[in-house]
Order: C-alpha cells, then structure tokens, then sequence
C-alpha cells in the first residue's frame, strides 16, 4: 500500500512539474532553452533561480526515470539506479533555498 501511495504521488510530482514548465513557458516567464538546459541564461538573479529550478527538474525526472527501471536491477544488494536515486538527499536545502528566493521574486514583482 505504501509503495502504491509512493508511486502514485512521484507521478504525480513528474505531472505537476510539466504543467509547471508549460505554464511559466506560456506566461513567457522563461524560453525553452533555459527549461531544458540549466544555467543557460546565466548565474545571476532570476536566470540563477530558473537555472536551478531547471536542474531540479532535470534530477527529479531521472529519479523518475530511475525509479521506473529500478525493477529491472533489482538484485539483494543495492543497484546503480538506487544509488543514483540517493543523490537527491544532498539537494534538499538547496531545493528549499530556491522555493524560498523564487517566492520573495515574486512577491517583490507583484508589490511594484
């Protein structure tokens, strides 16, 4: 059951980061280079905050992608894919640092 509920909601999340990329792309709040190449617009500012939103994205399609096979590795020890899906821990903070910079972006272009 739990398994199920994992999975249910990883597809889920791959979903909704789609639907994210379609909508910022139609709102033109970034180009489609910058969503699918990370850092393409540069470091700074806003293009920082897209760049690392697009490689966040890119981690958790290969998560995705590496959950979905992680049945065909499936042995007693732990497989390559499983090892790779646990490089997503270390992300975590810089995830959180990005949400809480993107969403003070955002209120300061609203308030002016």
């Amino acid at each position: 059951m739990a398994q199920g509920i994992h999975r249910v909601t990883a597809v889920g999340s791959i979903a909704f980061l789609v639907i994210h990329i379609t909508v910022k792309l139609a709102l033109d709040h970034t180009v489609l280079i910058a969503a699918l190449i990370p850092f393409s617009l540069g470091v700074k500012g806003s293009a920082g905050l897209i760049g690392l939103g697009s490689l966040a994205g890119l981690l958790m399609i290969f998560v995705g992608i590496t959950g979905a096979l992680r049945n065909q590795f499936a042995s007693p020890r732990p497989s390559p894919p499983a090892g790779a899906r646990c490089t997503c821990w270390p992300t975590r903070p810089g995830a959180r640092r990005w949400s809480t910079a993107c969403s003070r972006a955002a209120r300061r272009s609203r308030s002016s």
